[in-house]
């Protein structure tokens, strides 16, 4: 969410997720950036991305549930976007 002065403000349980993870979550799920967008920008390989997405939502989702068997709920009617 950005703010007035054009800070960017996420929602408190996306800062659980570790560093790299954030920014990607933050690019693409936020702000609505693509994978290739953002690997040019940045230079990172879109599978590399894509690999911290997963694992960032993964961490998200375990920490917002406190069960670490949820962690795999991509498989389960989570979704991945393109």
């Amino acid at each position: 969410m950005h703010l007035p002065n054009g800070e960017r403000r996420l929602p408190q349980r996306v800062d659980l997720t570790e560093g790299a993870a954030h920014q990607v979550i933050a690019a693409v799920q936020l702000d609505g950036m693509k994978y290739q967008e953002l690997s040019e920008l940045t230079g990172i390989p879109v599978a590399t991305l894509r690999a911290r997405m997963y694992y960032g939502l993964k961490s998200l989702r375990v920490a917002l549930t406190g069960d670490p068997e949820v962690g795999d709920g991509l498989r389960s009617g989570g979704s991945c976007r393109r």
